[in-house]
């Protein structure tokens, strides 16, 4: 069995329209993350309004917090892959509700 498509986040920036609303892979190094209180982002790189970024809504949180993860710290500094439908909101992104979607596959 042959999972989604991999791409880098810069591959995904370039191939969004071709991509979008599938499911894909996309793996990362977490440049930054920030907590908005209803929104947590795991950014890609500085540039969050164009450049891809991750998600997890609030009423996500929950699923992390079960499995004792805090994603803004978990994830910071770390490269990722996370899975889900491709969407846009300014830049690329992908919606993660709940921690299965996201792998840690190098930490620094």
């Amino acid at each position: 069995c042959e999972g989604p498509p991999v791409f880098s986040s810069k591959e995904i920036e370039e191939k969004m329209e071709e991509h979008f609303g599938q499911v894909v892979t996309v793996k990362y190094h977490v440049i930054d993350t920030y907590d908005a209180g209803d929104i947590i982002f795991l950014n890609s790189s500085y540039d969050y309004e164009t450049d891809f970024t991750a998600v997890i809504f609030d009423g996500s949180r929950k699923h992390f917090q079960e499995e004792g993860i805090t994603p803004e710290e978990r994830y910071y500094d770390k490269t990722i892959k996370v899975t889900g439908e491709l969407q846009e909101y300014d830049g690329p992104e992908i919606i993660v509700y709940h921690p299965y979607q996201v792998e840690v596959v190098c930490s620094h």
